[in-house]
């Protein structure tokens, strides 16, 4: 007997690893901090390696923290993987996005800079028409990635509470399950 637990996993941010992110962040924007008191600093050095290094690091650290302390407070899972999909959480949207299986070739991981993830291989009709549904930003996006690592999309598992090759295990396990239960309908 088949629960709707069972037929849906749900994925969520790993908290350690947003901590361990925002502390290292704040390292950085206290070495700019640092850059910035120091008297002997020319106004170029205080500019790039202080105020652009606090910046960045300052508010992207807070926007990981943020972000992973929102989803965990309201309960967002990242991904959620059902028999006939992936829902991918998009933050700056506040909605999942979903691939679903049927428009799937399959899944494989990539370590791309030590950030590591699960491509999606889209069915070539599959990704004609999701590059056609996006906007001009997610297709110059899509087209960049196309041509970096052959893949139109991708999930990163860097801050997942799961890895990349047991994801892309569990996604193709789904995958062929859908195709086998798929054939058995036709």
């Amino acid at each position: 007997k088949n629960t709707a637990s069972e037929a849906e996993i749900r994925i969520y941010d790993n908290l350690k690893k947003a901590l361990l992110l925002f502390l290292v962040c704040l390292i950085f924007v206290t070495g700019g901090v640092f850059i910035i008191a120091n008297e002997q600093c020319r106004l170029d050095v205080k500019l790039v390696g202080g105020w652009l290094n606090i910046l960045f690091f300052g508010l992207g650290g807070l926007f990981v923290l943020g972000s992973t302390l929102y989803k965990r407070i309201r309960r967002i899972p990242s991904l959620i993987i059902r028999d006939d999909c992936v829902c991918i959480y998009v933050q700056m949207k506040n909605k999942y996005d979903v691939v679903m299986f049927s428009d799937i070739d399959g899944f494989r991981t990539i370590s791309l800079n030590k950030a590591n993830m699960v491509l999606i291989d889209y069915k070539p009709g599959a990704m004609a028409r999701e590059f056609d549904r996006s906007g001009a930003f997610a297709r110059s996006m899509m087209t960049f990635s196309f041509n970096k690592v052959n893949a139109i999309k991708g999930i990163s598992t860097t801050n997942l509470a799961i890895n990349a090759e047991k994801l892309c295990s569990i996604l193709n396990d789904k995958l062929a399950r859908q195709r086998k239960f798929g054939a058995r309908n036709m």
